[in-house]
C-alpha cells in the first residue's frame, strides 16, 4: 500500500497549523517537499500551485508573508493534509486472478484557466467483471500570459499522450487497446482535420499528438463525468476517501462499452479557430481602402530588381489568365507593357500608402481640402491611376510629374537608383535629374541622407590613411570568415566593373599561423593600449554611435601621440618621433603658420626649407629608431630549422593535461630571412598550421634505419628486424 504522510518538522510547525502567514519563500519550500512522483495525488497539489501562481503575480517578495486573499486559501488547503495521511492507495494494478484477461488504458485530459492536466487508468476486464485503478497523473499550471481555453485544452491532450506513452513503456503487461477521453470538441476537430492549415501553435502539437496515437483513439466525454476535472478545478471539497472516483474512475468506465459516452466526434464539424492567415487575392481599389501590395518593397535593395519582380507577377498573371483562352498566345517572358505597367503599380503603392485621403477625393471627384500638401499643385489621376501634378510647362520627359512621398521605400530605392546611375555624382546633379521625373516633397534632406549612407562615399579607413597594399590579422574564425566572404563577394562581382571604378594596387589579405599571438605582438600591444584608453574616457557602458566614434578618434590620437624613441634629455625642445610624425608632420598634427607668397624665390626657398626638415627627419629615423626594431629579445641562437619529414610533439595549451600529440612535417614555410616560421604537420586527428614555437622536434636515431623510411604520422616507433 501507498501512504503519505508529513514531516515532524512541518507538522509541528506555526505556518502548518495555520497560527502564522507563511513567507513566499516558505509556501515554495512546503510545497516541493511533497514527494508524489506518479501524481496519485495531484489534484490535491495542484490547488497548491495555482495559489503559488498566484502569490507570483501578487508581486510578493520572497520573505514577505503572503497576502490575505492567499492566506485563506492556504488555509484551506492545509486543512486537508490530514486526509492525505489517511489515504490507503493499493500498489498492485492487477491482481494474480486478473492476469491474461483484457486490459485497456484510458486517459483523460481536461484544461481550465488555472491549469491542464492528464490522468491514466487501468480497465481489466475479465468475463462479466471489470477492474479499475489508478495509474498516474499529470498537471500543469497555465502559463503567466493569457492562453486561450482551446489552446489550453490542446495542452492537455498533448500532457495526456505523453503520459500515456511514457506509463505504457514502463509497464510490463500487455495493452490492448488505449482510449483518450476529452469535453473539448475543439481539439477533437483539430485532430481529425489538416493540422497544415492551422497556425504553429495547433499544427505542431496535434502532430506530436498523432505521433503516439490514433484519431479513433480520441473520443468525447462529458464534462461531469471528466475525471481530469479533479485536477483543474477546485469548486467544491475534494474526495479522499478508498471509493473516490480520482482513485477509481468514472463509473462509465465500470460498466460495458454500450454505456460510454456515445456522443463521438467521427463527425464533428470542422472549427475556424486558429487557422493559419492564407492569401486569398488582390483587393480592388474603392473609396475606403488603399492599394494591395503584390510585393513587399522593403524586401528589395536594388529599384531594377523590385520592378522586374512586379513585371514578372504580372506577367504571371496575364499566363494564368489566358490558360483558358485560346485567342491569344502570352509571350514567354516580360515585355515593355509589362514593365510600364509594374512601374505604374508600384508608383500607386508608394502613393496609396501617404496620401490616401487625396486619392480618395479625386477618385470621387472633389477638390481637395486646404490642409493637404497637395493642394496647391494641382494633382490629378492619370489612365493607370497614378497621382501626377497638372503643370503648365512639361518636363524633359514631355509627361507631367509622378508624385512620390519621400518616406516611401519605393522613392528611397528610385533615388539610389539614379545615383548609382550617376556614379556618385554630385548633390546638385542627382536633384536635377529627379526632378525631370518625380515630385518628391523634401528631396533635399533626402538625397542628403541616401548620400551619407552611400557605402562607396565613405570608406573611412582608405580615405583617412589611403588604400593598404597588405592587410595582416589574426588567424581567428571572425577573420577567416570575413576574408571567405570577401573572396565570395569578389567572384560574383563584374570584373569589368571592378577594373573601370576601382584602381591602384590589390589589397592582400594575410594570416599569422593559427597558436601564434607572438607574430601578432605589435597590434596586440596596440590593442590593449586602445583598451585603455578606452575605458579612461568613456563612461557609459553603452555608449551612443556618435559617443563611441568620438571616443575612437581621440584614442587614435592618444596613441599615435606615444614616442617611438627614448625622449631626448640634451634638448628639452627637441620631441621624440611618433606615429603622428609619419601620419601629420608632427606629434599633435600642428605645424607652425606661415604666410602665403607668390614670389618664385621665396616659393624655392621654403621648398628647400621642408626637404631640410625631410632630411633630418630622416636621420633621426635611422639613428633613433631603426636600431631599436632591430634588436632580437630572444631566440639568438641559430638552432636547426625543421625541415620536411621530422617527427614532433605539437605544444597546445588549448589541449587536455598529459597530451601530447604527436605528428610528422609535410612541408615547412619559410620568411623573407629565410628562417622556418611555420609548418604544416599530420597528425591522426587531421592536418594543421602550426608555428615554429609550437613545435618540438623528437630526436630519433636511425641505427642503421634508412632515413628515407616513411613513418606514419602520429607514432614515433620503429620496428626493427633481425
Amino acid at each position: 500500500m501507498i501512504r503519505y504522510r508529513v514531516s515532524p518538522r512541518y507538522k509541528q510547525g506555526e505556518v502548518l497549523q495555520g497560527k502564522r502567514r507563511p513567507t513566499k519563500r516558505e509556501f515554495l519550500s512546503m510545497m516541493m517537499s511533497i514527494y508524489d512522483p506518479l501524481g496519485l495525488i495531484s489534484f490535491f497539489v495542484m490547488y497548491a500551485k495555482t495559489m503559488f501562481q498566484e502569490i507570483w503575480r501578487s508581486g510578493c517578495q520572497w520573505d514577505d508573508p503572503i497576502l490575505e486573499a492567499e492566506w485563506i486559501k492556504w488555509k484551506r488547503w492545509i486543512h486537508h493534509i490530514p486526509n492525505i495521511e489517511e489515504l490507503c492507495i493499493p500498489r498492485c494494478y492487477m491482481p494474480k486472478q486478473l492476469r491474461g484477461h483484457q486490459v485497456e488504458m484510458h486517459t483523460f485530459v481536461d484544461a481550465s484557466e488555472s491549469g491542464f492536466a492528464a490522468v491514466c487508468y487501468l480497465r481489466i476486464k475479465f468475463g462479466p467483471a471489470i477492474h479499475c485503478c489508478l495509474l498516474g497523473s499529470k498537471a500543469k499550471v497555465a502559463p503567466l500570459r493569457l492562453v486561450s481555453i482551446p489552446r489550453l485544452e490542446l495542452m492537455g491532450a498533448t500532457l495526456g499522450a505523453r503520459l500515456a506513452y511514457e506509463v505504457e513503456k514502463s509497464l510490463a503487461m500487455q495493452i490492448c487497446k488505449r482510449i483518450f477521453w476529452t469535453d473539448s470538441r475543439t481539439v477533437l476537430s483539430w485532430l481529425r482535420s489538416d493540422q497544415r492549415k492551422y497556425k504553429q501553435f495547433v499544427a505542431f502539437r496535434v502532430s506530436e499528438i498523432l505521433d503516439t496515437t490514433k484519431q479513433e483513439d480520441w473520443r468525447w466525454v462529458p464534462t461531469s463525468q471528466n475525471v481530469a476535472d479533479e485536477a483543474t478545478k477546485w469548486t467544491r471539497t475534494p474526495d479522499f476517501s478508498s471509493g473516490s472516483r480520482w482513485l477509481n474512475g468514472p463509473k462509465f468506465l465500470w460498466q460495458e462499452s454500450e454505456g460510454w459516452p456515445t456522443e463521438s466526434a467521427q463527425k464533428t464539424d470542422e472549427t475556424d479557430a486558429e487557422l493559419k492567415v492564407q492569401f486569398i487575392g488582390v483587393c480592388a481599389w474603392n473609396e475606403s481602402i488603399s492599394h494591395a501590395q503584390l510585393i513587399d518593397p522593403l524586401r528589395f535593395s536594388s529599384w531594377t530588381r523590385l520592378l522586374r519582380s512586379m513585371a514578372k507577377v504580372i506577367w504571371s498573371l496575364r499566363r494564368w489568365k489566358s490558360k483558358g483562352l485560346t485567342a491569344k498566345q502570352v509571350e514567354d517572358s516580360t515585355t515593355q507593357e509589362d514593365l510600364l505597367m509594374a512601374e505604374s503599380i508600384l508608383w500607386s503603392d508608394a502613393q496609396a500608402e501617404h496620401y490616401q485621403d487625396e486619392l480618395a477625393l479625386l477618385r470621387m471627384g472633389r477638390p481637395l481640402t486646404r490642409k493637404s500638401s497637395l493642394y496647391k499643385l494641382g494633382p490629378y489621376l492619370d489612365g493607370n491611376g497614378v497621382l501626377r501634378l497638372q503643370e503648365r510647362t512639361k518636363m524633359g520627359s514631355g509627361k507631367d510629374r509622378v508624385v512620390l512621398p519621400s518616406s516611401s521605400p519605393i522613392t528611397q530605392l528610385i533615388i539610389a537608383e539614379l545615383h548609382a546611375k550617376l556614379l556618385h555624382a554630385n548633390h546638385e546633379t542627382l536633384i536635377n535629374e529627379l526632378r525631370q521625373s518625380f515630385w518628391i516633397p523634401k528631396l533635399r534632406p533626402t538625397v542628403a541622407r541616401l548620400r551619407r549612407s552611400c557605402q562607396i562615399s565613405v570608406r573611412n579607413f582608405i580615405a583617412r590613411r589611403g588604400r593598404p597594399v597588405e592587410l595582416w590579422s589574426d588567424n581567428g574564425t571572425n577573420f577567416q570568415g570575413a576574408s571567405t566572404e570577401l573572396r565570395r563577394a569578389l567572384d560574383v562581382l563584374d570584373k569589368v566593373q571592378l577594373e573601370r571604378e576601382f584602381t591602384g594596387p590589390e589589397m592582400k589579405w594575410k594570416f599569422i599561423p593559427p597558436a601564434s599571438p607572438h607574430m601578432g605582438g605589435a597590434w596586440e600591444r596596440l590593442v590593449r593600449s586602445v583598451k585603455v584608453a578606452l575605458y579612461s574616457i568613456l563612461s557609459s557602458a553603452r555608449p551612443s554611435d556618435e559617443l563611441l566614434r568620438g571616443a575612437l578618434m581621440e584614442v587614435e590620437m592618444i596613441v599615435n601621440s606615444r614616442p617611438l624613441t627614448y625622449i631626448p634629455v640634451k634638448d628639452e625642445n627637441e620631441e621624440a618621433l611618433t606615429p603622428n610624425h609619419f601620419l601629420l608632420g608632427s606629434s599633435s598634427g600642428s605645424k607652425p603658420a606661415t604666410e602665403p607668397t607668390v614670389e618664385g624665390m621665396l616659393l624655392k626657398r621654403s621648398w628647400m626649407a621642408s626637404q631640410q626638415l625631410a632630411d633630418m627627419f630622416w636621420k633621426r629615423w635611422l639613428l633613433e629608431y631603426l636600431p631599436v626594431i632591430t634588436r632580437r629579445g630572444k631566440w639568438c641562437h641559430d638552432s636547426k630549422p625543421l625541415e620536411a619529414g621530422d617527427i614532433v610533439y605539437v605544444c597546445d595549451p588549448g589541449n587536455p593535461r598529459s597530451s601530447w600529440p604527436k605528428g610528422r612535417i609535410l612541408s615547412v614555410k619559410l620568411s623573407a630571412d629565410g628562417q622556418v616560421r611555420s609548418a604544416t604537420v599530420k597528425t591522426i586527428s587531421g592536418v594543421y598550421v602550426r608555428p615554429a614555437t609550437k613545435l618540438a622536434v623528437l630526436s630519433i636515431e636511425s641505427n642503421g634505419v634508412e632515413s628515407s623510411r616513411n613513418i606514419p604520422a602520429g607514432s614515433v616507433a620503429i620496428d626493427y628486424k633481425n
